[in-house]
């Protein structure tokens, strides 16, 4: 989404370890399947989270590793940002249903 973003484009899987001062990246990314998991192996868990692409059709990762506000977020959207900013309405009366689904597993 940034230049900083581009230049840290191949740590886009990774999570560093904390620094100082260091600026937030943010990635909208292609999902071939609606799913997603994070291990952490520190802890010994897997969290899997999976949801509709009929109706949450765009992933956005976003990361901040600075001290004191280091963070992972994994969100299926609606919304393609930026320069596309493509989206899709719902129209007066219109009902939408958005599910995820969230599993916490043990490494084995």
């Amino acid at each position: 989404r940034t230049a900083w973003a581009k230049q840290n484009e191949p740590t886009v899987y990774e999570m560093s370890v904390p620094k100082p001062c260091q600026e937030e990246t943010c990635y909208f990314l292609e999902m071939d399947e609606p799913t997603v998991s994070l291990v952490n192996q520190k802890i010994g868990k897997i969290f899997s989270l999976s949801w509709s692409k009929d109706t949450l059709p765009c992933f956005v990762e976003w990361k901040s590793m600075t001290s004191g506000d280091y963070a992972l977020g994994l969100e299926p959207c609606t919304a393609e940002l930026d320069e596309t900013f493509a989206y899709k309405k719902i129209a007066a009366g219109e009902k939408v249903c958005f599910a995820l689904n969230l599993q916490v597993k043990n490494i084995k």
